[in-house]
């Protein structure tokens, strides 16, 4: 059994009346190997230091014991308390952003319309809480992620700033983590689409020889979503649907159309029906006025 190296001259070992304080200037200052033993096991390396600060050697005890930092200034937590406890300060939360469909708004914000958040970085043992008002209000968070409904509660769409910070098993508190993302679940209208060229003899009966469609209100940066006589959707960028997407079709073709913006959200979709004709006519055939009793018909 590794048994602690006696204390050096002038110093005295804690009695059970000792609080933390005076127990962790006496731990840094002189004990031995069981000392090391026990703080490598819940910090990691780098000498008694490293052992009770998590590596590095950058902390070290202020005169009533408490942990400083490098600079000498004392730890405040997220929530305005010193980080007390075994003088580990847990790391910064990393989050990462989850979406399911999702784009950047102009300036490049993150743009969802999920809004779920997941939190990684999370020491074993951890609690961790999230705010979405600037900290003026806590959250206790579960498992590893804050669920899109605490972003729609939040005030509904727009751009969303969310705190995080976790405590560890000694009660520290660690540093904060901030995401912005702009959160949008409002569905786009419906688009409109109509014959760019109605070529029939009205130019509204719907009678066309060329079936090229275009599309009204789409939204900036949305993707148009097109299926074809019933079959499986597409998705197409820009105003129209070409005709060359009408290829082998003749008679009524059956367009259903709807647009998917930046976030993800589906519109309502739209139908439009039209006469397809693309075979030229016949050539005529001409018969001589003057010679009716025959019955004479001439080539065309």
């Amino acid at each position: 059994m590794i048994e602690a190296a006696s204390p050096a001259a002038g110093d005295s070992a804690p009695t059970q009346d000792d609080d933390d304080r005076s127990l962790m200037p006496l731990l840094l200052g002189g004990l031995g190997l069981s000392v090391l033993g026990a703080g490598a096991a819940a910090g990691g390396g780098g000498g008694v230091l490293g052992a009770l600060g998590g590596g590095g050697g950058t902390m070290r005890p202020s005169p009533d014991g408490s942990p400083v930092g490098a600079a000498g200034d004392p730890w405040t937590s997220p929530s305005g308390s010193g980080g007390a406890g075994s003088g580990h300060r847990p790391a910064e939360a990393v989050l990462g952003l989850q979406v399911f469909a999702a784009g950047s708004a102009p300036d490049g914000t993150p743009l969802t319309r999920d809004g779920t958040v997941r939190v990684q970085g999370l020491e074993a043992g951890a609690r961790w809480s999230y705010s979405f008002d600037g900290g003026a209000t806590w959250h206790p968070g579960e498992s590893d992620r804050i669920p899109g409904t605490e972003a729609a509660k939040a005030g509904g769409d727009g751009r969303k700033t969310v705190l995080v910070y976790q405590t560890d098993v000694a009660g520290n508190d660690g540093p904060r983590a901030e995401l912005v993302f702009d959160l949008d679940q409002t569905r786009p209208a419906a688009p409109a689409p109509r014959l760019k060229h109605d070529t029939g003899t009205s130019a509204t009966d719907l009678w066309t020889s060329d079936p090229t469609v275009e599309i009204r209100g789409l939204e900036a940066g949305a993707t148009l979503r097109v299926s074809l006589q019933g079959a499986p959707a597409f998705d197409l960028q820009g105003t129209e649907i070409p005709a060359s997407r009408f290829a082998g079709l003749e008679g009524v073709c059956t367009v259903v159309v709807s647009q998917v913006d930046g976030a993800g959200n589906v519109s309502p979709s739209r139908t439009l029906e039209f006469w397809l004709d693309t075979t030229p006519p016949l050539a005529p055939q001409l018969v001589l006025a003057s010679a009716p009793e025959t019955g004479a018909v001439l080539p065309g």
